[in-house]
């Protein structure tokens, strides 16, 4: 089991994406999720810059889309163009260069499927990730419904964030987690974003390892073990000191 971050690990400094390739190569953490915010979007050298360090430094990467941008048609190639050239030279996880990007129950089956299709074609390998911004039972079913739907698409890779069924007060159905699962079984391999919260998700205030949280760790690991037969986990939190721990308590359930 692959375990990684997300350049959030460097919030306090603008999720600074060399630092965090330093940062995760002293620790021993890959594959590192690069977010391509508009910035990176238009400094071409500082996407080349990224890609040579992380082969200096043996990481493997992943690209993630920013916001809602590959639903507009005339952003995507930019997108694309960004993901490839930071994932160029074999330098994506397990040599494949995935981009992770957030699916919209407001839109159309067809638009994702659209998209999916677009990314494809431009060379890079499909990474959509369950989203909602409103997080409530009507939402989530919505979301389930699309994700059955686009999670069976030809050569597609789930990212399954299991905390977004927790970031607010509103009760969580169980059966909508494990459906989650289920679905993300049907595809070869999985990328899981963990997190954990004292308090629901939507205060970053609270963050803490997993297994001390609302997330129901304990509970939820067992099944991803048993559903998902390949998966690596990026760490997404917004500090440096939660994923030292949660890779020790991943490493833990992982020797079990």
């Amino acid at each position: 089991m692959a375990i990684g971050v997300a350049d959030s690990v460097f919030a306090d400094s603008g999720f600074n994406p060399e630092n965090t390739l330093r940062w995760a190569s002293k620790h021993g953490f890959s594959p590192v999720q690069i977010y391509l915010n508009p910035d990176r979007l238009q400094s071409p050298d500082r996407i080349h810059d990224l890609n040579r360090e992380a082969r200096e430094l043996g990481l493997e990467l992943i690209a993630h889309a920013p916001g809602n941008a590959l639903f507009d048609p005339m952003a995507r190639e930019t997108v694309f163009s960004a993901a490839r050239n930071l994932l160029k030279a074999g330098t994506g996880w397990d040599k494949n260069p995935y981009l992770v990007w957030h699916i919209d129950p407001d839109k159309s089956v067809d638009t994702h499927l659209e998209i999916h299709e677009c990314i494809r074609a431009a060379g890079l390998k499909s990474a959509p990730e369950n989203y909602m911004v409103h997080v409530n039972q009507d939402s989530m079913a919505a979301c389930m419904n699309l994700l059955e739907i686009i999670w069976q698409a030809t050569d597609v890779v789930p990212v399954l964030d299991l905390p977004r069924f927790f970031s607010t007060d509103n009760p969580i159905n169980s059966e909508i987690v494990r459906c989650a699962m289920i679905l993300a079984k049907k595809a070869p391999r999985t990328l899981l974003h963990i997190i954990d919260g004292v308090r629901p998700l939507i205060d970053r205030t609270g963050w803490c390892p997993p297994g001390q949280g609302v997330c129901r760790w304990d509970v939820l690991w067992p099944e991803i073990t048993e559903l998902l037969l390949d998966f690596a986990v990026i760490l997404e939190y917004e500090d440096r000191k939660n994923p030292i721990v949660a890779r020790e308590w991943l490493m833990e359930k992982d020797m079990r």
